[in-house]
């Protein structure tokens, strides 16, 4: 699945040397650390930078990066974390046209024909049987997804002042159930399934009966994640498979419940909310992220397991016109990330 803003033009703002390295050095590149190259970047120097969780296609730009399947990963190197790949522009062909001339945040993602990674949606032991596809997903809903803190820092900052709630990201399979004038919908990350095929997201349409509970209260989506036996590990240590919602949707007006609401239709609805930490946070000024990083990390509760980081939002759900998006973020552990070689 191919999606926007996995290779964007950036810009190298800084550049620090490692303690006992000669021949690499890191770049500070929005909010992420890199190692690169010494002396393959200048200060100011536009480059080619690839997010975590991005799969590289098999060409010769990238022969570099060892695996049959080369998916960028949090490292740790000299002591030092580095986060995504910067390439010089110089590393696209040629014949591309106005590559130099391209701004900061252009998209190159179909361009370099590179892909975000995703775990399978068949990794679910306790509930087998590969989900069924009937066609892709629907278009009015948003994926479930969260930009990273280190690659939105500005939207981030808008956040300063604004009461913000915090989540557990919890470390599972997403999923998406919707009653849309009269029909009900059960949807993977990438994919409306088949009516009742056994797999795990319809497991928990039946366990929760959400669809019969939806059609009750109108045009609405639910976003959650599942987790528990069979999936992901089960990090959280629950004896039993469970959806925990953290987006409500109304269809007809096209915008997200504020946290009372989303509260308040899980409750309705009788599922869990994913574990909030705090529901009143006041961003700081002087917020960073390495603070934030730190503020990620932790177990989740009754287990010695990593948790895989926190989300952050605004409580009423506010919009930031000038970045188009929901004033939300995610932060994902590093401890979590290098422990689990993610």
């Amino acid at each position: 699945m191919r999606e926007k803003n996995l290779a964007t033009v950036q810009v190298v703002e800084k550049l620090s040397p490692i303690e006992g390295a000669d021949f690499i050095e890191v770049a500070a590149i929005l909010g992420w650390s890199v190692i690169v190259r010494k002396g393959e970047f200048k200060e100011g120097d536009k480059c080619i930078y690839h997010e975590i969780d991005t799969l590289l296609p098999d060409v010769e730009r990238y022969a570099f990066i060892e695996g049959k399947k080369k998916r960028l990963k949090t490292k740790k190197l000299k002591g030092v974390i580095s986060q995504g790949l910067a390439l010089p522009l110089s590393s696209v062909d040629s014949s591309v046209d106005n590559l130099q001339s391209m701004k900061v945040g252009d998209d190159l993602t179909e361009l370099l024909g590179v892909m975000k990674y995703s775990p399978t949606e068949k990794n679910t032991t306790n509930f087998p049987g590969t989900p069924k596809r009937e066609r892709t997903f629907p278009s009015y809903i948003p994926k479930t997804d969260e930009n990273n803190v280190q690659s939105c820092w500005m939207l981030a900052r808008e956040m300063v002042g604004k009461e913000c709630y915090i989540t557990v990201k919890v470390d599972g399979m997403s999923g998406t159930y919707a009653h849309n004038n009269g029909r009900c919908m059960v949807c993977s990350r990438h994919h409306l399934l088949e009516e009742d095929n056994g797999d795990s997201w319809w497991k928990m349409e039946k366990k929760y009966s959400i669809g019969d509970k939806l059609s009750e209260i109108g045009n609405v989506a639910i976003q959650g994640e599942i987790a528990g036996p069979g999936i992901q590990g089960n990090k959280m240590g629950l004896e039993q498979v469970t959806l925990f919602v953290f987006d409500v949707l109304d269809l007809n007006k096209g915008v997200y419940f504020g946290l009372a609401d989303i509260i308040a239709m899980a409750a309705r609805l009788e599922i869990p909310t994913v574990p909030i930490i705090e529901e009143a946070f006041i961003i700081p000024s002087d917020i960073s992220v390495k603070t934030l990083l730190e503020m990620s990390e932790g177990l989740y509760d009754g287990t010695k397991n990593e948790r895989e980081g926190i989300v952050v939002r605004t409580v009423n759900n506010s919009y930031s016109s000038r970045y188009q998006h929901r004033h939300s973020f995610k932060v994902r552990s590093n401890r979590f990330l290098l422990k689990n070689k993610l």
